[in-house]
């Protein structure tokens, strides 16, 4: 099993993996979000529920797309919305 890894825009593994990534970034993900919009913070950090790193946080464009990734190498808690 390769797992799966997120990178240039490319998924590499099985589809099980990729979909229990997704389920894990994406409601930390759309919370932050609800959180910065609430405190209009375009900008934020919270402490990765994976490894325990830092998160960063972005909301940027016309139409509030979030951007986030943590700062530990590999770790799995990164997208763009």
């Amino acid at each position: 099993d390769r797992g799966c890894y997120f990178g240039r825009g490319v998924m590499v593994g099985d589809i099980e993996t990729f979909k229990a990534a997704i389920a894990k970034i994406l409601p930390f993900a759309m919370k932050a979000k609800t959180q910065m919009l609430a405190a209009k913070t375009t900008r934020a950090r919270k402490t990765c529920p994976e490894c325990g790193g830092t998160v960063h946080f972005a909301i940027g464009g016309p139409r509030n797309h979030l951007h986030m990734a943590c700062e530990t190498a590999g770790c799995i808690m990164r997208m763009m919305e």
